[in-house]
C-alpha cells in the first residue's frame, strides 16, 4: 500500500518523442569502493556492483550514508547510459510514508525491472537512465534496506526526515562529487507521499534544484477525499459501475467537507487540517470504501480479485531484494529482512501531526522565493490521488503567477508510441515555474503505467524545463 485510503494550456501540439538509446559510455570518474559490510556505522560505505543482480549497461553503486549511531541511509546509484559526465542527476523518493524507493527502480523507472515469474530481473528499455544520472533513496530512516529495528532511531517527523535527507546529500556527494560540481543539474523526483518529503526538503536546504517533478502526489489531503466524489461520481466512469446511491449520499457531504478543507489550506494549522479531515472521512469517504469491494484504490480500470492482483509491484519486488542473492551482493547478511513497506512505519507517520497538511507552502516557497521549477504528472486512473484534486490545489495556489495560471486552459499533448503512432497523452499546462501534465490510462504509478509517454515528457522537461508556448 501506498497511502492509506482513509488518508488515502496553450501548449505546441508538436509530439514528445523519446530519442533512440544512446550507446553506453563508460565511468567518467575511479570511484574508491571499501572492502567492508556497509551496515557498520559511524562512516560512509559504497560497493560497485556488477551485473549479477541488475544488467544496467552502465555503471552503478550501492551504498549508505551515516547519520548517527545506528543510522545508514541505504542509496542505489546509477550511471546515464549516455553521458554520465554531462547529464543531469535525479534524485528519486518514493513515498508511503515507508515506502522503499527501490519500487521505483525495480518496478517503475529504473534501470532493470523485476521479472514478475522469474524472480530476477531484466533491462528496462524505457529507464530514466536513458537520460539521467539517478540515485534511488530509502527514507525516512526505518524505510527499505534503511530499515533498524530500534523504532526510537526512526525519523519521527517530517521536520526530522528533512534535517537527516540534508546529511544524506552532504555524505552522498562526499562519496560523489564531481555529481555537484555547480555545473550539472540536479533534479528532485518524489512519488506519492513524496509529495510532502520533496517540497519540505527542497524548501529547507540550502542547496538549489534544477526542478522539482512530483508523480500523482499527496499534496493535500483534504482535497485528495474531496476529489473522489468527482473521480468516481460525476467524470463519466461509467466503467466503474459505482452505486448512485452512495454517490447521492457523497454529494450530501461534499460541501461540509470542502468548508473545513478551505481553512485547513487558509490556516495550515494541525488541528484545523486533522478536524477538516475526519469531517471528509465521515461526509465522503466511508461511502467510497461501502463501494469499493475488488476495486483498486491505485487504479480505478483494475479489479482485485486476488491481493496481488493490485498491489503495485510490492509482491515481486519484495521476493526479489529479499532474496540472499542480492542481500550479499549488498553487503547485507542474509538474516535482514527486506521489506518494501514498513507498516508500522507507515502507521505511525498516517497517526502523527504531519499527516493532513498540505505541503502548498513549500510548493509556494519553492516556485517564488527559491525560483525552482515544478512539474507535476499525475495519472487520471488513480483514485487515491484525484486529477481533479490536483487540478483543484495547483488553481488555488498563492504563488506569484496565480491568476494566470488559474485562467490558462489545459490542453492536449502527444507522444509517439513504440510503432511510431502518435498518441494522445493527456492534457497538460504550463504558466512560469509550474507545469501540470496529466497522463491518460495511468494510474498511481503513473510512470510505470505509461513508460514511453512519461519519458517523453521527462526528455524535454530535463531539456529545457518548457513543455508549453507562453
Amino acid at each position: 500500500m501506498l497511502l492509506p485510503p482513509c488518508l488515502v494550456l496553450a501548449v505546441s501540439t508538436l509530439p514528445f518523442v523519446v530519442s533512440a538509446i544512446p550507446a553506453l559510455r563508460t565511468s567518467q570518474w575511479p570511484i574508491q569502493i571499501p572492502e567492508e559490510d556497509i551496515r557498520l556505522s559511524q562512516s560512509n560505505r559504497v560497493m560497485e556492483q556488477n551485473d549479477t543482480i541488475c544488467d544496467a549497461g552502465s555503471k552503478q553503486w550501492s551504498g549508505t550514508v551515516n547519520l548517527g549511531k545506528g543510522r545508514d541511509m541505504f542509496f542505489w546509484y546509477f550511471e546515464s547510459l549516455s553521458h554520465p559526465k554531462d547529464d543531469p542527476l535525479i534524485i528519486w523518493l518514493n513515498g508511503g510514508p515507508g515506502a522503499s524507493s527501490m519500487l521505483g527502480s525495480f518496478y517503475e523507472i529504473g534501470a532493470c525491472l523485476v521479472d514478475k515469474t522469474q524472480n530476477s530481473t531484466y533491462r528496462n528499455p524505457n529507464s530514466w537512465t536513458n537520460l539521467a544520472n539517478i540515485v534511488f533513496i530509502d527514507q525516512p530512516i526505518g524505510t527499505g534496506f534503511s530499515y533498524t529495528e530500534d523504532r526510537k532511531l526512526w525519523a519521527q517527523t517530517l521536520q526530522d526526515a528533512t534535517l537527516d535527507f540534508d546529511k544524506f546529500l552532504d555524505g552522498f556527494f562526499a562519496l560523489f562529487p564531481q555529481l555537484d560540481n555547480g555545473k550539472r543539474d540536479v533534479h528532485f523526483v518524489g512519488e506519492s507521499f513524496g509529495g510532502q518529503y520533496a517540497p519540505h526538503y527542497a524548501a529547507a536546504t540550502r542547496r538549489d534544484f534544477a526542478s522539482i517533478i512530483l508523480i500523482n502526489p499527496w499534496i493535500d489531503p483534504v482535497y485528495h477525499v474531496l476529489a473522489r466524489w468527482e473521480h468516481i461520481c460525476a467524470s463519466g466512469k461509467d466503467y466503474m459501475h459505482f452505486n448512485q446511491t452512495l454517490c447521492v449520499h457523497m454529494e450530501e457531504g461534499y460541501s461540509t467537507c470542502e468548508t473545513h478543507g478551505n481553512e485547513c489550506q487558509l490556516t495550515q494549522n494541525p488541528s484545523i487540517c486533522l478536524e477538516a479531515f475526519n469531517v471528509c472521512l465521515s461526509g465522503i469517504q466511508k461511502w467510497v470504501e461501502m463501494g469499493m469491494e475488488h476495486r483498486d484504490w491505485y487504479d480505478d480500470r483494475n479489479k482485485c480479485l486476488k491481493p496481488e492482483d493490485c498491489d503495485s509491484g510490492f509482491s515481486p519486488v519484495r521476493r526479489y531484494l529479499d532474496s540472499d542473492s542480492v542481500k550479499k551482493a549488498l553487503g547485507l547478511k542474509s538474516s535482514f529482512k527486506y521489506d518494501p513497506m514498513n507498516e508500522a512505519f507507515n502507521e505511525k507517520w498516517t497517526n502523527g501531526v504531519d499527516a493532513t497538511v498540505p505541503s502548498t507552502r513549500q510548493i509556494a516557497t519553492l516556485l517564488d522565493a527559491k525560483d525552482t521549477k515544478v512539474l507535476i504528472l499525475n495519472g487520471n486512473n488513480d483514485i487515491s490521488v484525484p486529477t481533479a484534486s490536483l487540478v483543484r490545489t495547483l488553481d488555488n495556489l498563492p504563488w506569484s503567477k496565480h491568476a494566470a495560471y488559474l485562467t490558462k486552459k489545459l490542453s492536449p499533448w502527444y507522444y509517439k508510441d513504440s510503432s511510431g503512432s502518435q498518441q494522445l497523452g493527456g492534457e497538460l499546462k504550463q504558466v512560469g515555474n509550474l507545469a501540470l501534465v496529466t497522463v491518460n490510462n495511468a494510474g498511481h504509478m503513473n510512470v510505470h503505467d505509461q513508460p514511453i509517454a512519461t519519458l517523453s515528457i521527462l526528455q524535454k522537461w530535463l531539456k529545457s524545463r518548457k513543455l508549453s508556448v507562453e
